[in-house]
């Protein structure tokens, strides 16, 4: 199974080059590219908050806290007051800490969060998240949801290609390790995916009503 420093590194680097074929293909707006390249780090490293002593998971469960209540704080200062945003944000951050737990004690290492579902997930809310709540552009919100999904797919093939052992004693040989096939999969246990599917279910109703 490749590391944290292999994930990281590969997501960065395909971010890097995406964003240049992006600009190239469809004239993506450069100024954002501290965002794309960011979503492209944020999906190389994600799969593996399924691991509980991995950096991911203690990572993303106090840094997605922050930020989400911060981005409900704003939104409680913009539509009522200060205090009421203060409230809003102190409140979601311990809620979001109380869903992460709930959520990850349903589910395993190479679980949920290594599947395909789970990237289109992550990367349909975002541009949700672009389009509705900060009102990106439309191709923006669009590059943030796309690069998200650049480094999470990289991550589950990473993960894939570290499940074959190569040898080269008698001509090449490949072998499948027991891991092979627990990354690319559309399905895990059974109640995340059903919650899983029904929130992609969602995010689509949004989705198609974009622009």
């Amino acid at each position: 199974m490749a590391g944290f420093d292999t994930h990281f590194t590969t997501a960065t680097v395909t971010g890097i080059g995406s964003i240049g074929a992006g600009y190239l293909l469809f004239h993506l707006p450069l100024e954002y590219s501290y965002l794309y390249l960011g979503m492209a780090m944020v999906g190389g490293i994600l799969p593996d908050v399924d691991e509980p002593n991995s950096i991911p998971f203690r990572t993303f469960k106090y840094i997605g806290a922050g930020l989400g209540s911060i981005a409900l704080l704003q939104l409680g200062v913009k539509h009522w007051s200060v205090g009421i945003g203060i409230g809003i944000g102190l409140g979601a951050y311990f809620l979001l800490l109380f869903l992460i737990g709930f959520f990850q004690s349903f589910t395993r290492h190479r679980g949920i969060f290594h599947s395909i579902p789970m990237g289109v997930f992550g990367g349909i809310g975002l541009v949700d998240i672009g389009y509705y709540l900060f009102h990106f552009p439309v191709l923006v919100s669009y590059g943030i949801g796309g690069f998200f999904l650049v480094g999470f797919f990289t991550h589950l093939l990473l993960d894939e290609l570290y499940s074959l052992k190569i040898g080269w004693d008698k001509g090449i040989s490949i072998k499948k390790r027991r891991s092979f096939g627990t990354a690319f999969k559309f399905k895990s246990e059974l109640y995340p995916t059903i919650f899983l599917y029904s929130a992609i279910g969602g995010e689509l109703f949004l989705f198609m009503a974009i622009g």
